[in-house]
């Protein structure tokens, strides 16, 4: 790890959220870890694009790994895990889950949620998909 780079790790819900941040790049990968009895989805706008994937299916069970990349720009991402809501913000220094309690609509992930970056990527991939590993620096998270 060169000293422009700096790692973080949480558990919640669980879920792995982990975080690269080298210079103005980032990178992210959310990984659940164990089967579930709720749902899980993470829902996400960039650029204006809309994305939704369950983490956990309907039956509790591990669906997607979700990884995220970009340049100069704090995503946010919304966690709704059955019951509870939550604000996942991905800072400079810090990933920090704030509790929502109202219910949200796609209008207000675009207006509160909406990372905007010419440079940024999302995608995922389903938990048992093992065709090809992940590419740097996803496979050392």
């Amino acid at each position: 790890m060169n000293e422009q780079e700096k790692r973080f790790k949480i558990i919640k819900e669980n879920i792995e959220f982990k975080m690269i941040r080298q210079n103005s790049n980032c990178w992210i990968k959310i990984t659940p870890l164990k089967p579930l009895s709720v749902q899980t989805e993470l829902h996400f706008y960039l650029n204006n694009e809309y994305f939704s994937w369950e983490i956990y299916d309907n039956e509790g069970k591990e669906k997607h790994i979700i990884y995220f990349e970009g340049f100069d720009c704090n995503p946010i991402f919304f966690l709704n895990t059955g019951t509870n809501g939550f604000k996942v913000k991905f800072d400079l220094n810090s990933i920090d889950f704030i509790n929502i309690k109202k219910p949200f609509n796609q209008e207000f992930l675009k207006r509160k949620f909406n990372c905007i970056s010419s440079k940024a990527n999302c995608w995922a991939k389903d938990v048992f998909y093992t065709s090809r590993p992940d590419r740097y620096p996803f496979d050392e998270m």
